[in-house]
């Protein structure tokens, strides 16, 4: 899992691509593509097409379990966007 800043390099998605790694980065918001008038452009827009109900019925979404030195734990919720909603 990394930040944003790894999630807007190119060089780095790649090399863990081409070593078969699966891998989650963050992305900012206002990211974007060139895409068709009516499809979505920005992380924000895709996620919006996902289907969410609660922790309990997270839909399209997986949960991620980020564990911290002192113990504790934060579940993030993440959603494979490599191919589109």
């Amino acid at each position: 899992m990394a930040d944003c800043f790894y999630g807007e390099n190119a060089t780095f998605e790649g090399a863990l691509a081409t070593a078969g790694l699966p891998y989650v980065v963050a992305l900012k918001p206002s990211s974007g593509i060139w895409a068709p008038a009516d499809a979505v452009h920005t992380p924000e827009e895709a996620a919006r097409e996902l289907r969410w109900g609660s922790p309990d019925d997270p839909g399209d979404w997986t949960p991620l379990v980020r564990r911290f030195r002192d113990g504790h734990e934060e579940t993030g919720w993440a959603a494979d966007l490599s191919d589109g909603p």
